[in-house]
């Protein structure tokens, strides 16, 4: 939910990402430089958002297609500087954040005192397995690679932490171009790469849904569905459209 994405590059750094020969989740060199990085945009940036009473109408409405009611445990996957963490506790949820960069914990902290916030890295948890009912995820940097088997071990190794009929939900945006962009060097997989995202035989899946933010807004679950996927994936035109995954344990 994200309006814009950070650029990836600068003049004196080389680029964090690979394009795919790097197994992000298990390479620590990369985490390293993906932490110095955005504590450097922390220090003087921000993400920009929809408004609060959007952005909680879009939450309500994706907690409520994942089938866990409001007030229970929602873990923040990249909270940032806490934004969403504290948009979840808005809807009665027990909310948690974690980020890897220090910088970003240090200012949610700062702006949301009354709530948890950890540094950690998302591919290794500092929890209790079963712990949380949902764990949301949106925009995560692990998921730009098109080593599409990393991704699927990471998405199935955060279901782990998910207690019994939670849901992970991944909330993610491409043109479907399979290209990337040139501000940012984010991948805007193909539509056939994002359903590459996930392991079926392993995990639960409902998804890829193919949705706009301002719509699912205005008219909540509605927006998440085959139809509505379809038809929007049908309108001509490169134009880049908001994806959502939710991800379960099998057999729960």
């Amino acid at each position: 939910m994200r309006e814009t994405q950070v650029s990836m590059k600068s003049e004196q750094d080389e680029r964090v990402y690979g394009s795919g020969n790097e197994n992000l989740p298990s390479n620590t060199v990369t985490k390293e430089r993906l932490r110095a990085y955005y504590d450097r945009f922390f220090e003087s940036s921000e993400f920009r958002h929809y408004d609060e009473g959007a952005t909680r109408k879009i939450l309500r409405s994706l907690v409520r297609k994942a089938g866990v009611g409001e007030g229970k445990t929602v873990l923040d996957l990249g909270c940032a500087t806490g934004f969403y963490t504290d948009q979840f506790r808005h809807l009665g949820m027990s909310s948690v954040g974690i980020d890897i960069s220090s910088v970003g914990v240090s200012k949610a902290r700062a702006k949301y005192p009354d709530l948890p916030f950890v540094v950690g890295d998302a591919a290794r948890l500092p929890f209790k397995q079963s712990s949380f009912d949902i764990l949301f995820m949106s925009g995560c940097s692990l998921t730009n690679t098109r080593d599409f088997p990393a991704i699927q071990s990471f998405f199935g190794s955060l279901t782990d932490y998910i207690l019994k009929g939670g849901a992970l939900v991944v909330l993610s945006a491409s043109d479907f171009s399979g290209e990337e962009a040139p501000i940012n060097e984010w991948i805007y997989h193909t539509y056939d790469e994002i359903q590459r995202y996930v392991d079926r035989d392993s995990v639960q899946v409902r998804g890829p849904y193919v949705t706009n933010l301002r719509l699912l807004s205005k008219v909540g679950r509605i927006a998440l569905n085959r139809f509505t996927s379809l038809v929007l994936r049908k309108i001509p035109g490169r134009r880049r459209w908001s994806v959502v995954y939710f991800i379960g344990k099998k057999g729960s």
